[in-house]
């Protein structure tokens, strides 16, 4: 689904809306520095514990991909390399 985003012209939506693409950059440096806290932050893991935890359903697996900004960043590399180089007719 992402792929299809990008290759559907995603990239487009960049080019002329900077300000997105910026708001993005933003976003996301600020997520992961709260993964970092809560990652340096968190307790050490109790390993004597049995705690079973639940794997992602497939839709919930689906939705993640949005969520990750390397997906984003392969994507649009992965797009850009089949795309047809546009000649200008001026």
């Amino acid at each position: 689904m992402l792929f299809a985003g990008i290759a559907l012209g995603l990239g487009v939506l960049f080019e002329r809306y900077p300000a997105i693409q910026t708001t993005l950059r933003w976003a996301g440096s600020a997520y992961l520095l709260y993964l970092a806290w809560k990652i340096a932050s968190a307790p050490p893991p109790n390993l004597k514990a049995r705690e079973h935890s639940v794997p992602f359903t497939f839709w919930q697996a689906a939705a993640f991909q949005f969520a990750n900004p390397k997906a984003w960043v392969m994507g649009l590399a992965l797009m850009a390399g089949f795309y047809p180089k546009v000649v200008s007719q001026w």
